[in-house]
């Protein structure tokens, strides 16, 4: 099977934030449901991987949430959850030594609609790699790109592409 460019699937239902987990605390109702909808991304992305192959890294992740409701949630830790879920059937790891990009995107929609959609996207292997990066001496936020742009939802790629001309 020849490696895939991009993969993308689909987890229904509403997105799980990740909670924090003890030995004590992981059989808590917050952490099970965690767990539960982390063992559903990885179904699906095994599923996926199985029928389309994974890409190879590096690699961009886009994450695009819908909930039914506008209510407030932590972006980070609802990608938490669903980057857990993929390893390791589409990732071996969420470091950046194989996520160099992480885009996530939440869009609001009817009720029973609620659904996670997860694009994998291989990247051009670039010559600098984060292991290089001097501590105290960050390296500057590069665009996101092209291959990155061209999966992003319209109304995102436009503010960004505005963004940039400024």
């Amino acid at each position: 099977m020849a490696t895939p460019d991009v993969v993308t699937f689909v987890v229904p239902g509403p997105a799980v934030p990740k909670v924090r987990m003890t030995q004590r605390s992981k059989y808590s109702k917050g952490a099970k449901r965690c767990l539960e909808y982390q063992g559903s991304v990885g179904t699906r992305a095994w599923c996926a991987a199985q029928d389309d192959g994974r890409p190879e890294p590096p690699l961009a992740i886009l994450l695009e949430f819908s909930f039914a409701d506008r209510r407030r949630r932590d972006l980070d830790n609802l990608a938490k959850t669903v980057l857990d879920g993929l390893q390791p059937a589409m990732i071996d790891d969420d470091s950046t030594k194989f996520v160099r990009q992480l885009v996530v995107t939440v869009d609001h929609v009817a009720p029973g609609e609620e659904q996670v959609r997860v694009t994998v996207i291989a990247l051009e292997p670039d010559e600098e790699t984060p292991g290089d990066l001097v501590p105290g001496n960050p390296a500057p936020v590069p665009p996101l790109r092209p291959e990155v742009m061209r999966h992003l939802p319209d109304r995102v790629r436009s503010a960004i592409e505005r963004g940039s001309k400024k």
